[in-house]
């Protein structure tokens, strides 16, 4: 399922494209690549290249993820996060949260929820692979 996330006149320029970034991940590197991100934890059915692989999506959606800015939107830029204000943080998550189906998970390299529990968006922008 495709987002389709329009701007909302009555926020700032600034929120509205941290909706239209997290959208864009979400449509072009997230949603087009669910099955294969999860590859490292099905059960055998894929081989060590096809896991490694994987391994490499998730590393290259992280950099895109941190190239957007968004990287641990939760945490002030001198922690190395985006430093995103309470209603910048929101709007990112109101965007994402459809993809995220019933968890809502930050986008953090701090995230301590075991990783069986994480849908492959969270996994793959929190960088955890195993």
């Amino acid at each position: 399922m495709r987002m389709n996330v329009q701007p909302i006149p009555t926020i700032s320029d600034k929120s509205n494209e941290i909706r239209h970034l997290s959208a864009t991940i979400v449509n072009k590197e997230i949603l087009p690549n669910e099955n294969m991100l999860w590859a490292w934890r099905d059960g055998g059915r894929f081989g060590d290249s096809e896991i490694e692989e994987a391994r490499l999506l998730r590393e290259d959606i992280k950099r895109k993820v941190k190239g957007a800015g968004l990287w641990a939107s939760h945490l002030h830029v001198e922690y190395g996060g985006a430093g995103l204000d309470f209603i910048e943080h929101a709007y990112m998550n109101e965007v994402k949260s459809p993809a995220l189906s019933k968890v809502m998970v930050l986008l953090s390299p701090l995230l301590r929820m075991p990783v069986s529990q994480l849908p492959s968006f969270a996994v793959a922008l929190c960088g955890a692979s195993s």
